[in-house]
C-alpha cells in the first residue's frame, strides 16, 4: 500500500535563500574568517573590560596588554593573546600570566641590575613596602622614575653602562642631601632602606631569598571562550548580510 504525503511550502522564503546562496557561493572561508576576526576582538574587548575586577588599578599598560591575530580565508583560527614585548619594563605577557595561572614571578631588570652590582644575590629578591618616600602610586606599585633614583644612588645604571648615574654632579650630590638608599642587614633581615631629608630610616624594599608567587585569579581563557562564542553568532550573520549586500551593489 502506497502512502502518500503532502508538502507545503512558503515560496517566499526561497529568495532569500537564493541570495544567500549565491552570495557566499565559493566565498564561505571569507566570511567565516571575518567572523571570526570580529569575534575575537569582542573577546578582547571582554578582557578589557573585565580586567578591573581582577586587577586593582590596572595602568593603561595592562589594559591594552592584549593583541588578535585576525584569522584569513587561508587559516580560520584566530588568537587573542598577551602582548610578550616591551620597549621598556616587563612584557605583558610575563606578569599577567601569573595573574592567570598563579606561579613564582621571575627577576624584575631593577633586581637585575641590584645582582649585578653585587647588591642581591642570585637567589634574592626585592619586595616593596609602600613606605616613605617610595610609596605605592594609583596602581599599586612604585613608579619606574623610582626605581631609577635607587639605583642612582645605590651606583649600580654604571655597572650596566648607563650615563644615568652622575654621582659627582652638583645637581646629583643636592638630591642626595634629600634622601638617600642603601642596603644593610640589621637584625639578620636584608633589606633596601632610604635616609630622609630629616635623617631618619625608613625600611623601603624586603629582600627575600623566596620569589614572590601569585595565586591566578583571572580566568581569562573562560572569558575569552564565552565571549568568542557569544559574538560568533551575530558576527557570522552579520558577515553573511555583508557578503549579500556587496553582490546585491556589483550587481546593479
Amino acid at each position: 500500500m502506497a502512502v502518500s504525503l503532502d508538502f507545503k511550502i512558503d515560496a517566499s522564503e526561497l529568495a532569500p535563500l537564493q541570495s544567500f546562496a549565491v552570495a557566499i557561493a565559493g566565498r564561505l572561508d571569507r566570511v567565516t574568517a571575518v567572523a571570526m576576526t570580529r569575534s575575537a576582538k569582542a573577546a578582547q574587548t571582554a578582557i578589557r573590560e573585565r580586567t578591573p575586577f581582577y586587577i586593582d588599578n590596572p595602568t593603561r599598560w595592562t589594559l591594552n596588554s592584549t593583541f588578535v591575530r585576525p584569522a584569513t580565508e587561508a587559516r580560520l583560527s584566530v588568537i587573542v593573546g598577551f602582548k610578550d614585548y616591551s620597549s621598556s619594563g616587563v612584557p605583558a605577557a610575563r606578569y599577567m600570566q601569573q595573574q592567570v595561572s598563579g606561579g613564582r614571578r621571575g627577576p624584575k631588570p631593577f633586581e637585575n641590575l641590584l645582582r649585578r652590582r653585587g647588591l642581591l644575590g642570585a637567589g634574592e629578591f626585592a619586595v616593596t613596602t609602600g613606605n616613605d618616600p617610595l610609596p605605592h602610586n594609583t596602581y599599586g606599585n612604585v613608579a619606574a622614575s623610582r626605581y631609577v633614583q635607587v639605583l642612582s644612588r645605590l651606583a649600580a645604571l654604571r655597572e650596566a653602562g648607563s650615563t644615568g648615574n652622575r654621582t659627582d654632579s652638583a645637581r646629583s650630590k643636592g638630591k642626595r642631601k634629600q634622601v638617600d638608599y642603601f642596603v644593610a642587614t640589621i637584625k639578620g633581615n636584608k633589606a633596601i632602606f632610604a635616609r630622609k631629608a630629616d635623617r631618619s630610616i625608613g625600611l623601603v624594599f624586603q629582600i627575600t631569598n623566596q620569589a614572590p608567587t601569585y595565586t591566578g585569579k583571572f580566568p581569562v581563557p573562560h572569558i575569552l571562550t564565552e565571549s568568542f562564542s557569544s559574538a560568533f553568532d551575530v558576527e557570522f550573520k552579520r558577515a553573511v548580510q555583508g557578503q549579500i549586500d556587496y553582490q546585491a551593489r556589483k550587481t546593479k
